[in-house]
């Protein structure tokens, strides 16, 4: 071999191993995250050291954690209001879980804004999106359990989800207070799946809800499916009465929402995120991906 062709060997065996090298390279992703929470605590102050996050087996490294309080936070409240059959109203206890709801989401983030949805055979809205206390506290005191069984609400989340895509980016939320009703609409699971999509929300579900209610319906697989897909979770109280707690426990999983810097140990698209923040609590990653 002549001392050309060996060095355009070396050229070209060196490209390989550059290139090879560069496809191995660790990538860099950023993602918004919630951190599921109590009733009594937000979970603030994290850092990163603070995340263990995995994709598939493999270890992704969190080198910067932070809060996202800058961004706006918009949140819908889609309240059913109808009664489930042979059961009694809840209207102390609904405005009790509201106010405990709002209480807490403006302890943390008083110019967060938030809309209210009373849900029997329609969607009706309460009041538009507000910060003001005052204006919150009427529109709660509006709510009252009382209408026949069948409830629109996949609807509701259809309607939210429209509004709340209106709202500033990123940091947009559905919060559903369900009652265990039967679903008054036919709207299919995938159609109520896109506009949640679409909005660029999270969906979070706190329901009441007996261990006798039929699974799969298409409320279901919206409660459950949805949730997990968007970056929210689901939540069963069996009796009303735990409404209170199950909220606090939405509110202080929502505020604050971090930004996480990831560096993952491969390139190409993400297989599926998972974690965990100290104490065991769930990392519940939105579809918000950078």
């Amino acid at each position: 071999m002549t001392r050309r062709s060996h060095a355009c060997s070396l050229v070209l065996t060196l490209a390989i191993a550059g290139g090879a090298a560069v496809l191995a390279a660790p990538s860099e992703k950023l993602v918004l995250v919630t951190v599921v929470s109590d009733e009594t605590r937000a979970m603030t102050g994290l850092q990163p050291s603070d995340f263990t996050i995995t994709e598939e087996k493999d270890f992704v490294q969190v080198v910067e954690a932070v809060p996202s309080t800058p961004d706006p936070l918009s949140i819908v409240l889609v309240v059913d209001t109808a009664i489930p059959t042979g059961l009694a109203a809840t209207t102390p206890e609904l405005r009790k879980g509201l106010t405990a709801f709002v209480s807490t989401i403006q302890a943390k983030e008083p110019r967060a804004r938030i809309a209210l949805y009373q849900v029997s055979n329609a969607a009706r809205p309460v009041t538009d999106f507000t910060a003001d206390r005052p204006v919150l506290d009427n529109a709660i005191s509006v709510i009252a359990s009382g209408a026949a069984a069948g409830s629109a609400m996949l609807e509701g989340v259809v309607t939210a989800a429209k509004r709340l895509g209106e709202m500033p980016a990123p940091r947009r939320a559905i919060v559903c207070v369900g009652m265990g009703t039967t679903e008054g609409t036919s709207d299919q699971p995938k159609d109520v799946s896109e506009a949640v999509r679409k909005s660029g929300a999270t969906l979070w579900v706190v329901s009441v809800q007996s261990s006798t209610d039929p699974p799969m319906t298409n409320r279901d697989v919206v409660w459950t499916r949805v949730t997990a897909e968007t970056g929210g979770l689901r939540q069963n109280a069996v009796q009303a009465h735990r409404l209170d707690g199950r909220l606090t426990s939405v509110a202080n999983s929502l505020v604050p929402v971090y930004t996480l810097k990831l560096v993952r140990k491969k390139d190409g698209p993400v297989k599926g995120f998972k974690g965990t923040a100290p104490g065991g609590a769930q990392v519940l990653f939105t579809r918000w991906m950078r």
